[in-house]
């Protein structure tokens, strides 16, 4: 993983976005750093994922318990342990 340092000043109220980042499971983010009169907020938004890049992700891990897109797979493909690793694998394209 690359490590990115950004500055950024801000001296009046607004918004600053920032693309091309992802989190700490790899997963692509937006980052918005938003300035007004109350204060400042950061926000990472996760963008949704289409369904090639799903499949990428998903195809990289044995294991779906360790998967970072588990918690979002459809409850056709969910928990592999209940259907059976052959049947997950075939279902999801792996």
């Amino acid at each position: 993983m690359r490590k990115i340092i950004f500055t950024q000043v801000m001296t009046g109220d607004g918004k600053s976005t920032f693309s091309g980042l992802f989190d700490s499971n790899g997963l692509p983010v937006t980052v918005e750093l938003e300035k007004d009169s109350g204060g400042a907020a950061l926000t990472a938004i996760r963008r949704e994922l289409s369904e090639f890049e799903k499949q990428e992700i998903c195809c990289q891990y044995d294991d779906c318990d360790i998967c970072p897109l588990c918690q979002d797979c459809d409850k056709e493909f969910a928990d592999c342990e209940e259907y059976g690793e052959e049947l997950c694998n075939e279902n999801t394209g792996c």
